[in-house]
Protein backbone atom coordinates (compact mmCIF):
# COMPACT_ATOMS: atom_id res chain seq x y z
CA UNK A 1 0.00 0.00 0.00
CA UNK A 2 2.66 2.58 1.13
CA UNK A 3 4.73 1.94 -2.05
CA UNK A 4 1.66 2.29 -4.37
CA UNK A 5 0.74 5.57 -2.58
CA UNK A 6 4.39 6.84 -3.12
CA UNK A 7 3.53 6.32 -6.95
CA UNK A 8 0.39 8.12 -6.59
CA UNK A 9 1.73 11.30 -4.94
CA UNK A 10 3.37 12.73 -7.98
CA UNK A 11 -0.31 12.20 -9.89
CA UNK A 12 -3.32 12.95 -6.94
CA UNK A 13 -3.54 16.32 -4.84
CA UNK A 14 -6.36 18.14 -4.43
CA UNK A 15 -7.22 21.50 -2.81
CA UNK A 16 -5.19 24.83 -0.93
CA UNK A 17 -2.12 25.11 -0.32
CA UNK A 18 -0.22 23.40 3.44
CA UNK A 19 2.79 21.48 3.53
CA UNK A 20 1.36 17.75 3.63
CA UNK A 21 4.17 16.85 6.39
CA UNK A 22 2.26 19.16 9.00
CA UNK A 23 -0.20 17.87 11.03
CA UNK A 24 -3.98 19.31 11.18
CA UNK A 25 -5.44 21.82 14.13
CA UNK A 26 -8.83 19.90 13.94
CA UNK A 27 -7.52 16.39 13.30
CA UNK A 28 -6.28 14.86 16.46
CA UNK A 29 -5.02 10.97 17.27
CA UNK A 30 -8.33 10.19 19.08
CA UNK A 31 -10.44 11.30 15.35
CA UNK A 32 -11.25 7.61 13.46
CA UNK A 33 -10.76 9.38 10.09
CA UNK A 34 -6.90 10.59 11.33
CA UNK A 35 -5.17 7.83 10.16
CA UNK A 36 -6.78 8.04 6.74
CA UNK A 37 -6.15 11.69 6.81
CA UNK A 38 -2.56 11.65 7.33
CA UNK A 39 -1.86 8.71 5.10
CA UNK A 40 -3.12 10.64 2.24
CA UNK A 41 -2.37 13.76 3.08
CA UNK A 42 1.68 12.56 3.61
CA UNK A 43 1.53 11.82 0.17
CA UNK A 44 -0.18 14.80 -1.32
CA UNK A 45 -3.33 13.32 -1.99
CA UNK A 46 -5.17 15.68 0.47
CA UNK A 47 -4.46 19.01 1.66
CA UNK A 48 -5.62 21.20 4.05
CA UNK A 49 -6.20 25.01 4.46
CA UNK A 50 -4.19 28.41 4.73
CA UNK A 51 -4.71 28.29 8.65
CA UNK A 52 -3.45 24.64 9.12
CA UNK A 53 -6.73 22.79 9.41
CA UNK A 54 -8.44 20.09 7.45
CA UNK A 55 -12.06 20.73 7.82
CA UNK A 56 -12.70 17.02 7.99
CA UNK A 57 -16.87 17.94 8.53
CA UNK A 58 -16.57 20.67 5.16
CA UNK A 59 -18.55 18.74 2.21
CA UNK A 60 -17.15 17.52 -0.97
CA UNK A 61 -18.03 19.55 -3.92
CA UNK A 62 -18.50 18.02 -7.02
CA UNK A 63 -15.73 19.82 -8.87
CA UNK A 64 -13.13 18.13 -6.04
CA UNK A 65 -14.52 14.86 -6.87
CA UNK A 66 -14.15 15.59 -10.23
CA UNK A 67 -10.06 15.86 -10.10
CA UNK A 68 -10.14 12.84 -7.81
CA UNK A 69 -11.73 10.85 -9.80
CA UNK A 70 -9.74 11.52 -12.90
CA UNK A 71 -6.69 10.96 -10.89
CA UNK A 72 -7.86 7.81 -9.08
CA UNK A 73 -8.76 6.73 -12.72
CA UNK A 74 -5.24 7.56 -14.27
CA UNK A 75 -3.57 5.45 -11.56
CA UNK A 76 -6.45 2.47 -12.13
CA UNK A 77 -6.59 2.76 -15.99
CA UNK A 78 -10.29 3.36 -16.37
CA UNK A 79 -8.66 7.11 -17.37
CA UNK A 80 -6.24 6.67 -20.29
CA UNK A 81 -5.97 10.24 -21.30
CA UNK A 82 -7.27 8.81 -24.92
CA UNK A 83 -10.91 10.00 -24.58
CA UNK A 84 -12.00 12.41 -26.42
CA UNK A 85 -12.33 16.30 -24.44
CA UNK A 86 -14.90 18.04 -25.28
CA UNK A 87 -14.18 22.05 -24.54
CA UNK A 88 -16.52 23.75 -22.89
CA UNK A 89 -18.87 20.99 -22.02
CA UNK A 90 -20.90 22.26 -19.31
CA UNK A 91 -22.31 26.07 -19.25
CA UNK A 92 -20.96 26.56 -15.76
CA UNK A 93 -17.78 25.42 -16.23
CA UNK A 94 -15.37 28.15 -17.02
CA UNK A 95 -12.73 26.97 -19.16
CA UNK A 96 -10.21 29.07 -16.94
CA UNK A 97 -11.02 27.33 -13.68
CA UNK A 98 -8.88 24.87 -12.43
CA UNK A 99 -11.07 21.93 -12.52
CA UNK A 100 -12.23 22.29 -16.09
CA UNK A 101 -9.87 19.92 -17.02
CA UNK A 102 -10.71 17.24 -14.40
CA UNK A 103 -14.30 18.05 -15.06
CA UNK A 104 -14.21 17.21 -19.04
CA UNK A 105 -11.99 14.17 -18.50
CA UNK A 106 -14.58 12.99 -15.96
CA UNK A 107 -17.07 13.14 -18.87
CA UNK A 108 -15.63 11.84 -21.16
CA UNK A 109 -14.12 9.08 -19.07
CA UNK A 110 -17.67 7.67 -18.54
CA UNK A 111 -16.93 8.59 -14.85
CA UNK A 112 -19.17 11.57 -14.17
CA UNK A 113 -22.26 13.63 -16.10
CA UNK A 114 -24.30 16.41 -15.85
CA UNK A 115 -27.53 17.49 -14.81
CA UNK A 116 -30.92 16.75 -16.74
CA UNK A 117 -34.36 18.68 -16.52
CA UNK A 118 -37.57 16.01 -15.90
CA UNK A 119 -37.54 14.94 -19.34
CA UNK A 120 -34.53 13.22 -19.53
CA UNK A 121 -32.64 16.37 -21.68
CA UNK A 122 -29.56 17.41 -20.80
CA UNK A 123 -29.31 21.02 -19.28
CA UNK A 124 -25.79 21.93 -20.17
CA UNK A 125 -24.95 22.14 -16.61
CA UNK A 126 -22.69 20.28 -14.20
CA UNK A 127 -23.23 22.34 -10.79
CA UNK A 128 -19.48 22.04 -9.86
CA UNK A 129 -20.16 23.70 -6.26
CA UNK A 130 -22.66 21.51 -5.50
CA UNK A 131 -21.97 18.98 -2.28
CA UNK A 132 -21.72 15.43 -3.23
CA UNK A 133 -23.69 12.67 -1.73
CA UNK A 134 -21.93 9.60 -0.20
CA UNK A 135 -24.48 7.72 -2.80
CA UNK A 136 -22.36 9.49 -5.90
CA UNK A 137 -19.41 9.47 -4.26
CA UNK A 138 -19.22 5.35 -4.02
CA UNK A 139 -20.89 5.29 -7.21
CA UNK A 140 -17.48 7.61 -8.55
CA UNK A 141 -14.78 5.67 -6.86
CA UNK A 142 -15.66 2.35 -7.35
CA UNK A 143 -15.70 3.24 -11.20
CA UNK A 144 -12.79 5.47 -11.20
CA UNK A 145 -10.60 2.52 -8.98
CA UNK A 146 -11.93 -0.43 -10.78
CA UNK A 147 -12.15 -2.78 -7.82
CA UNK A 148 -14.89 -4.46 -9.40
CA UNK A 149 -17.90 -4.45 -11.02
CA UNK A 150 -20.74 -3.40 -8.86
CA UNK A 151 -22.78 -5.76 -6.86
CA UNK A 152 -26.16 -7.43 -8.12
CA UNK A 153 -26.59 -9.07 -4.55
CA UNK A 154 -29.59 -7.28 -2.12
CA UNK A 155 -28.27 -4.22 -0.25
CA UNK A 156 -26.95 -4.89 3.16
CA UNK A 157 -28.21 -1.19 4.46
CA UNK A 158 -31.78 -0.61 5.09
CA UNK A 159 -31.87 2.84 3.27
CA UNK A 160 -30.37 1.62 -0.16
CA UNK A 161 -33.39 0.30 -2.04
CA UNK A 162 -32.35 -2.61 -4.15
CA UNK A 163 -33.82 -1.00 -7.75
CA UNK A 164 -31.87 2.23 -7.06
CA UNK A 165 -29.08 3.80 -9.18
CA UNK A 166 -26.38 3.72 -6.32
CA UNK A 167 -27.27 0.24 -4.88
CA UNK A 168 -24.93 -2.09 -6.96
CA UNK A 169 -22.09 0.39 -6.31
CA UNK A 170 -22.78 0.77 -2.45
CA UNK A 171 -23.04 -3.03 -2.11
CA UNK A 172 -19.41 -4.09 -3.55
CA UNK A 173 -18.14 -0.84 -1.75
CA UNK A 174 -19.76 -2.38 1.35
CA UNK A 175 -18.03 -5.95 0.64
CA UNK A 176 -14.82 -4.56 0.18
CA UNK A 177 -15.01 -2.96 3.54
CA UNK A 178 -14.93 0.79 2.09
CA UNK A 179 -17.43 1.93 3.25
CA UNK A 180 -19.70 0.21 6.44
CA UNK A 181 -22.62 2.72 7.10
CA UNK A 182 -23.06 4.56 10.39
CA UNK A 183 -22.63 3.55 13.96
CA UNK A 184 -24.19 4.78 16.73
CA UNK A 185 -22.94 6.52 19.88
CA UNK A 186 -21.69 3.22 21.23
CA UNK A 187 -19.41 2.21 18.09
CA UNK A 188 -22.03 -0.39 16.36
CA UNK A 189 -23.25 -0.19 13.09
CA UNK A 190 -26.79 1.00 12.65
CA UNK A 191 -27.51 -0.91 9.23
CA UNK A 192 -27.90 2.49 7.39
CA UNK A 193 -25.95 4.04 5.05
CA UNK A 194 -27.16 7.98 4.62
CA UNK A 195 -26.75 7.69 0.63
CA UNK A 196 -28.60 11.08 0.47
CA UNK A 197 -26.60 12.54 3.13
CA UNK A 198 -23.78 14.90 2.02
CA UNK A 199 -20.21 13.54 2.33
CA UNK A 200 -17.41 14.89 4.26
CA UNK A 201 -13.39 15.36 3.62
CA UNK A 202 -13.17 12.70 6.19
CA UNK A 203 -15.36 10.48 4.88
CA UNK A 204 -13.71 10.83 1.32
CA UNK A 205 -10.22 10.40 2.74
CA UNK A 206 -11.46 7.18 3.89
CA UNK A 207 -12.75 5.91 1.10
CA UNK A 208 -9.87 6.96 -1.37
CA UNK A 209 -7.48 5.53 1.26
CA UNK A 210 -9.28 1.85 1.11
CA UNK A 211 -10.52 1.85 -2.41
CA UNK A 212 -6.86 2.19 -3.45
CA UNK A 213 -6.15 -0.96 -2.25
CA UNK A 214 -9.17 -2.88 -0.55
CA UNK A 215 -7.09 -6.03 0.64
CA UNK A 216 -4.71 -3.88 2.84
CA UNK A 217 -7.68 -3.36 4.84
CA UNK A 218 -9.57 -6.52 5.26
Amino acid sequence: MRHRLLGLCLLLTISLPLDAAHGFADVSEEHWFAPYVEELSSHGIVAGNPDGTFTPNASLTRAELAKIAVLLGEVSGSVTGQEEILSNSFLDVDATSWYAPHVQKAQAAGLMRGYTNAEGIATGLFKPEQAVTRAEAVKVLVAATGVGAESHESPTFTDVPKDAWFAGAITTANTLHIVDGYRNTKGKLTGAFGPHDTVTRAQIAKMATIALDPPAYQ
